[in-house]
């Protein structure tokens, strides 16, 4: 059956605050906080401390229903994740950021799997090439519980032999999505994701064409 994501934001830029001898990951959608929380500010412009206290998220999809949500480090969202039984969406998106390189990757993946362990996440990115190098430097593959999904506006029949043979699943604007795309990467057995779809009737048609994810800023049930 399908798995049908609800919340504040779908997906979340993950970028690494050095502080000192400190380094932390944090939780944030854009190169600033600005359309976030209304500060102008990079990530590397702020203490630790700055973020968690100071910032308050402004925007984002059903947000009045949290007048209270601040910044989040990396292992805050896995934990809280971890502790309700949730798969956690992790949109690394590392082309935005000249500074996040294998290494930093490298740590990423070691703090999530020591919060995880072996049950199931994923990670998106927006370069399908990246996310095969991630595959080769991280050693993801033929690890089922760590699945990669690549990001597109518009799902390209093209790239089908390279999920594959990389185990990469598609994760795609619904609206660009025609049927016929859809039993492409099916009949391969490539798992897809839909974003983001609000009604109700086209949900349940995604989950009629077995749809594997569903992302959705509504609870419909």
């Amino acid at each position: 059956p399908a798995r049908v994501w609800e919340g504040i934001n779908s997906h979340f830029v993950m970028k690494q605050r050095r502080l000192r001898r400190i380094e932390e990951f944090v939780l944030m959608h854009d190169k600033t906080f600005k359309a976030m929380c209304g500060v102008d500010k990079k990530v590397n412009e702020l203490t630790l401390d700055q973020i968690k206290t100071e910032l308050k998220i402004r925007a984002g999809s059903n947000i009045k229903k949290y007048p209270n949500l601040r910044v989040a480090t990396l292992k805050e969202y896995l934990e809280i994740c971890r502790d309700n039984n949730m798969v956690p969406v992790m949109d690394i998106n590392i082309e935005q950021y000249e500074d996040m390189d294998v290494d930093d990757m490298k740590k990423l993946q070691k703090e999530v799997s020591s919060v995880m362990g072996n049950m199931d996440y994923i990670y998106l990115c927006h370069e399908a090439l990246t996310l095969k190098e991630l595959n080769e430097d991280l050693k993801l593959d033929r690890k089922p519980h760590i699945r990669v999904q690549h990001v597109v506006n518009y799902p390209n029949t093209g790239n089908i032999s390279l999920y594959d043979k990389e185990m990469i699943e598609l994760d795609c604007n619904y609206q660009n999505l025609s049927n016929y795309t859809l039993q492409r990467f099916k009949e391969r057995g490539i798992p897809v994701n839909v974003w983001t779809v609000d009604n109700e009737e086209k949900v349940w048609d995604f989950i009629t064409q077995k749809v594997d994810y569903i992302t959705t800023n509504k609870k419909f049930w």
